[in-house]
């Protein structure tokens, strides 16, 4: 698995995405990096406050809307992801994303 998600209040395990996932993920986390720093890769762990997942989201939500040639596995990945993210950064949960 390339990222294993967790509960940085009861470190208990939520969910994580395989390395294809992260693949069709990539350009997302890319783009979070270049604004916040913030490297989210397979192989560190990484702290994602709530308005980092906010962040996310919305870099999401314009990458879905920009990008119409998109393949429909991807675009599945991509909304699944932000269907998970959504539920913490509702919920105003700090997630810890640890890489292999």
């Amino acid at each position: 698995m390339a990222l294993d998600f967790h509960r940085i209040d009861t470190n208990e395990y939520q969910f994580g995405i395989n390395d294809t996932e992260y693949a069709q993920l990539e350009s997302i986390f890319i783009e979070f990096t270049q604004q916040t720093g913030i490297f989210i890769d397979p192989y560190g762990d990484t702290l994602l406050k709530v308005a980092h997942l906010k962040m996310i989201i919305q870099m999401i939500d314009t990458n879905l809307t920009t990008e119409s040639n998109m393949d429909k596995e991807k675009t599945k990945v991509i909304q699944d992801f932000r269907r998970k993210i959504a539920h913490f950064s509702d919920k105003g949960i700090t997630l810890k994303a640890l890489g292999d």
